[in-house]
């Protein structure tokens, strides 16, 4: 159907590229528009073609793209399509499609020629300043949608970080030797979307898991001897429950869920309880991995190790410290071979200072003689130590591309859990130092492995073994680190 200038002009006078126009350049512009028609999936523009007609979206739907691909729907009334190739002189750099029936107002760029000598520069003003208007729209929107695919980006980066660490947790757990279905765990947790998210992960991995609210029903499924628990878990709300059962001499094993705030007094009040674990509510991913981790530890009895935190069949590296004079070029080994793999320098500065501090607790702290004594500690940190065969100590690593791991184990156990805990308490408190008078050491060793580490791992069986394993997340942004100590220790019968 025609349309009189006039009607068109009424129309476009509405649209945001002609409200500048008065209404005799309107008019005039009015004369040089033709109306348009084009059917679903008709081509307007195609990329790479040049182009010298403006449409206006005045019914109907555009889809954009770009190499075959969607990159945005079109269906403003008034929107302006093929302005940049327009303006530029160049070939249109995306193709735009009819989605749907379309109707359009076409003007071909050669008519703004005709355009009155005495109304030219106007014209060409307004055109220009109309044009600038645009691109400075678009590119806000160009900006809008780059945020927003941005956060997206980083929430599905972190979705699929989540995923791989729990799917990993429970393929560990699966491969492992445990007779799944025979195994009973208890976990008293009174949040009801902790208790979700918890039966969810470990549910599968075929243990049964049996959550309580309250330590009422906790205590009345302790008594349910058909159920036979092997396996507590418990956080500070549940000390009583804790003492409990002791006072009923429980057979299992009891995990208590330290919270990732600084404040070690609840589980130093626990002294009968060997596992101390680190969660973090806000952490979904790495809640279930250090439960999943935990419970392949206890229920295999197979606590030493790095690899259970590792991605299945990742290459590890060992190496062995025959002396004190051996923590550098082991160091500086370790650290050309994460350098090898891509690792950023920033990460191996706090890599290379918890290597250090393990190697050094290692040769000079560890050792000790049949009665228990320390034999190097109260030795300056400077002073050579040649270690006998059965003292020397064990360096290992390895990365399987989202987490790095380094552990050092001697063949002593001879730390405490009370030990690493007062040693943590004090170092938080402002008090470093205060319990490591009379000794070579700085008494801020296991401090400094904490904070360096993203997670730190202690395993310890008395006149066996100390295994200190620390954990690097390769992805995580130093700035966004948080201070909060994360950390398992294992007490090993």
């Amino acid at each position: 159907m025609s349309l009189h200038p006039a009607e068109i002009a009424r129309e476009i006078r509405a649209y945001p590229f002609f409200s500048s126009f008065d209404e005799t350049l309107l008019l005039q512009i009015s004369t040089m528009v033709r109306p348009s028609e084009f059917q679903h999936g008709e081509v307007l523009l195609s990329a790479g073609q040049s182009n010298d007609t403006l449409y206006f979206l005045r019914q109907g739907t555009v889809e954009v793209l770009v190499d075959n691909e969607k990159v945005n729907e079109l269906s403003q009334n008034g929107e302006v399509l093929g302005e940049m190739s327009v303006l530029s002189g160049k070939p249109a750099s995306a193709t735009i499609r009819a989605k749907t029936k379309l109707e359009c107002f076409a003007i071909h760029a050669d008519d703004f020629a005709h355009v009155p000598p005495n109304q030219k520069d106007r014209f060409q003003f307004l055109l220009y300043r109309i044009y600038a208007g645009i691109l400075t729209d678009r590119l806000t929107k160009t900006n809008e949608k780059a945020k927003m695919y941005e956060i997206t980006a980083r929430q599905l980066e972190r979705a699929k970080k989540e995923i791989e660490v729990v799917s990993s947790a429970q393929m560990n757990f699966l491969r492992s030797e445990s007779k799944a279905p025979s195994q009973n765990v208890l976990l008293m947790e009174p949040n009801k979307k902790q208790q979700n998210m918890i039966k969810t992960a470990v549910g599968s991995t075929g243990v049964y898991l049996h959550l309580c609210s309250t330590q009422d029903e906790a205590q009345a499924a302790i008594r349910d001897k058909s159920k036979n628990f092997d396996v507590v878990f418990c956080d500070e709300t549940s000390m009583d429950f804790l003492r409990w059962l002791r006072d009923v001499n429980f057979q299992g094993e009891m995990v208590f869920l330290q919270s990732t705030k600084k404040d070690f007094g609840p589980v130093q009040e626990l002294p009968f309880v060997q596992y101390v674990i680190t969660v973090d509510s806000e952490d979904r991913a790495g809640t279930v991995k250090s439960l999943l981790t935990t419970l392949t530890k206890i229920l295999n009895k197979d606590y030493f190790g790095l690899e259970k935190y590792l991605a299945w069949g990742t290459d590890t590296k060992t190496k062995v410290a025959k002396s004190s004079k051996d923590r550098e070029g082991l160091r500086q080994e370790l650290l050309s071979y994460f350098r090898s793999l891509g690792i950023r320098s920033a990460l191996l500065d706090r890599v290379q200072v918890a290597v250090e501090e393990m190697l050094m607790n290692a040769i000079y702290d560890a050792p000790v003689d049949s009665e228990g004594r320390a034999l190097y500690n109260h030795l300056p940190r400077t002073e050579t130590i040649e270690l006998n065969p059965q003292e020397e100590a064990i360096l290992r690593y390895g990365c399987d591309g989202n987490m790095m791991a380094i552990s050092v184990r001697d063949s002593f156990g001879a730390i405490s859990r009370d030990t690493v805990l007062k040693y943590f308490s004090s170092c938080y408190a402002g008090a470093a130092g205060s319990l490591n008078e009379n000794k070579g050491g700085a008494g801020r060793g296991l401090h400094q492995i904490l904070e360096s580490c993203d997670f730190t791992i202690f395993n310890v069986k008395k006149g066996y073994a100390t295994e200190v394993i620390g954990l690097f997340d390769i992805e995580a942004a130093i700035q966004k680190r948080d201070s909060s100590p994360k950390f398992h220790f294992f007490y090993i019968k």
